[in-house]
């Protein structure tokens, strides 16, 4: 009896470890179903190098998820498809941007989830309504994508590294520049160059005094400039006034030429009524100058004989006054 209740005890135990690991493996496996993920996809156009299954993806620096596939696309052969999942609650948008990294000096790549700030301020000036979120990323059906997918971006050091043979090539165009420009004969000419600045240097030491005359004539240039710009502003005014004096004068201008008008209108009538007295008195003229000159010409005539006449008795009475108004007192010689 003692035998047979050992090998109870013994398989009772054995059967209670039994079940206490298939509860461990449910709990595990339990742990593992409750822990929500979330697949996510993105397209790199530059090498992954050091990326690969199970390398960490991070949000801002925090660990979130894993990379669980990398491939080339189907689609494009340029683009390396990536695969990673992350946890369910992480803040993924469609402004929402992976970025290959390196971490340290190791060359271990991750993938690290950044936001893209200026296409979310972009979006956001035009949807103003702070309760409206952005939506989640859309899958790419036109890559192939099976899950949501996310812009992708290159980390700095990549940016660096894929633009190093373009500024090599600078360099190397810069130090050929440089050579051409410091050959024997370039180099010559700066020597030369130097020397004269050096001559040029010794002269103006030189010509101290000289140079302080011209500085003191441009201290009295200076001290006369006030005065002439006093001057200068004095005929500005005056030059203000007679403007003002000429725009008066041109706005009196209009009257003077109506004035005017009136006085050519005036001058016209005028003319006009001596035209017509012309018209009128041309017969009289012309009758006159048939006959009345010939009689006007005998009047003149006799007029001048009188004048003599006259001029003769004025002229006796001036010598012997008492004989032209009594007679001559003497007598004749009368013959018996």
């Amino acid at each position: 009896m003692e035998t047979r209740a050992s090998y109870v005890l013994v398989g009772g135990f054995v059967l209670i470890i039994i079940v206490a690991m298939f509860g461990f493996v449910l709990w595990i496996a339990k742990g593992q179903i409750d822990k929500q993920q979330a697949s996510y996809q993105t397209y790199f156009k530059t090498t992954v190098t050091g990326l690969q299954v199970g390398s960490v993806v991070r949000y801002r620096g925090i660990l979130v998820g894993e990379v669980t596939k990398i491939r080339v696309s189907l689609k494009n052969t340029n683009e390396i498809e990536v695969t990673f999942e992350v946890k369910r609650d992480t803040p993924i948008d469609r402004f929402s941007t992976a970025v290959l990294e390196t971490q340290g000096i190791t060359g271990v790549a991750f993938i690290q989830i950044k936001h893209d700030a200026k296409g979310y301020e972009a979006w956001r000036a035009v949807v103003t309504n702070e309760a409206v979120k952005p939506g989640a990323p859309q899958v790419d059906v036109a890559r192939g994508a099976q899950y949501p997918t996310l812009d992708s971006d290159s980390s700095g050091f990549e940016k660096i590294l894929s633009d190093l043979p373009k500024m090599l090539a600078s360099i190397r165009e810069l130090a050929d520049a440089a050579k051409s420009l410091f050959d024997r004969g370039n180099l010559d000419s700066i020597k030369t160059t130097l020397t004269n600045l050096a001559l040029l240097s010794k002269g103006i030491s030189k010509s101290g005094e000289k140079i302080d005359r011209l500085i003191g004539n441009l201290d009295k240039a200076v001290k006369q400039l006030p005065p002439a710009i006093a001057d200068a502003r004095a005929g500005i005014r005056k030059f203000g006034t007679m403007s003002a004096s000429l725009n008066k004068a041109v706005l009196e201008l209009p009257p003077a030429i109506a004035d005017a008008r009136a006085g050519i209108r005036n001058f016209g009538a005028m003319s006009a009524s001596l035209n017509k007295l012309i018209k009128e008195t041309r017969r009289p003229i012309r009758d006159f100058a048939a006959t009345g000159l010939y009689e006007l010409s005998l009047f003149i005539t006799e007029a001048r004989e009188l004048v003599r006449n006259l001029n003769r008795v004025s002229k006796r009475i001036e010598d012997d006054p008492s004989r032209f108004l009594f007679g001559s007192g003497q007598k004749g010689y009368t013959p018996k």
